[in-house]
């Protein structure tokens, strides 16, 4: 898995983007090919973000 999906991965398990967390995610988006995996990873966390299953720390 690269980097990008595992870090999306983790915050999703943990329930908690920090401010830390996203810097890596926009770090590895401009690094990293997309592919169907990693729309769906992508999707899969706003739609955490936007229900409120991920609560977003330091902003």
């Amino acid at each position: 898995m690269n980097p990008l999906l595992e870090t999306i991965e983790r915050v999703f398990s943990s329930g908690t983007l920090t401010m830390q967390d996203a810097m890596v995610i926009n770090q590895w988006l401009w690094q990293t090919p997309m592919n169907d995996a990693l729309y769906q990873a992508l999707d899969k966390l706003l739609q955490g973000i936007e229900s409120g299953y991920i609560a977003v720390l330091g902003t």
